[in-house]
């Protein structure tokens, strides 16, 4: 029953499942390809089976991830091991983003297994929640932040095109600041920065950084959430040369 519940919650429409609200925020979002063996199951049960294969393997590639961060890899057995028989329970939201359908099977490898469905999956996983298995499962050793680290969620307004984010990424992190982006929607990028400066001193660095492109107003600061505007760049260019004798038009004679 447990089993066909979680089955149930993924299948939620064709793209995106919520998840229940106050998710970590700690999340990493990243494509795994999922397939499912053609069989007793075919349509659109195959492709739901398939789905839910795309998101144990997300789960799976960031469990081997956060595993290295303070050791060498893990057995596959022993990170699946500890990490429990509902790996669906770390993913907080998934997308599909490609439907590649029947086909020859070539990712399962099963005796009597000739066909397979096949999906290419977006999935956000709850970082957090899978160090947290590991290190209990003492597979990672917990590494405490330094005492001045803190967290910031920045919210930026007016980022219009992609390679602005890029160029706002690299700023943020100049001085070694962890830099995780949360949510890219119209005009407005969310991102969690792990840094030892304070609000204010960060966007002042911004302001430096990236103020030969456009404007940093800061909307607002409270507590570790930050709003900042991004604004045209003031216009730049010489002055005009002030007025003089030899240029100014002749008067007019009585």
């Amino acid at each position: 029953m447990k089993r066909r519940s979680a089955a149930l919650a993924l299948a939620i429409g064709a793209g995106l499942v919520a998840a229940a609200a106050g998710a970590a925020p700690d999340v990493e979002s990243i494509q795994a390809v999922g397939a499912s063996p053609i069989g007793k199951s075919t349509g659109s049960a195959a492709r739901q089976a398939a789905l839910e294969a795309g998101v144990r393997e997300a789960v799976l590639q960031v469990g081997a991830e956060v595993s290295q961060e303070t050791g060498p890899a893990p057995d596959p057995a022993a990170l699946k091991a500890a990490l429990g028989d509902d790996l669906q329970g770390y993913a907080v939201r998934f997308r599909l983003i490609e439907d590649r359908g029947e086909h020859a099977a070539l990712l399962i490898q099963e005796p009597g297994v000739d066909r397979e469905y096949e999906v290419l999956v977006e999935v956000e996983v709850d970082r957090a929640r899978v160090r947290s298995r590991l290190a209990k499962a003492g597979l990672v050793k917990a590494v405490p932040a330094p005492a001045s680290q803190r967290s910031l969620e920045v919210a930026f307004e007016g980022v219009e095109r992609y390679a602005t984010w890029e160029r706002l990424q690299r700023a943020l992190g100049e001085r070694g600041a962890a830099v995780r982006p949360l949510e890219f929607s119209s005009h407005r990028v969310l991102a969690r920065v792990e840094t030892d400066e304070t609000p204010d001193a960060l966007v002042e660095r911004l302001r430096h950084a990236v103020g030969d492109s456009f404007g940093i107003a800061l909307r607002s600061a409270a507590g570790p959430q930050i709003e900042i505007e991004l604004l045209p760049a003031p216009a730049s260019g010489p002055a005009p040369p002030p007025a003089s004798a030899a240029s100014a038009p002749p008067s007019a004679k009585p």
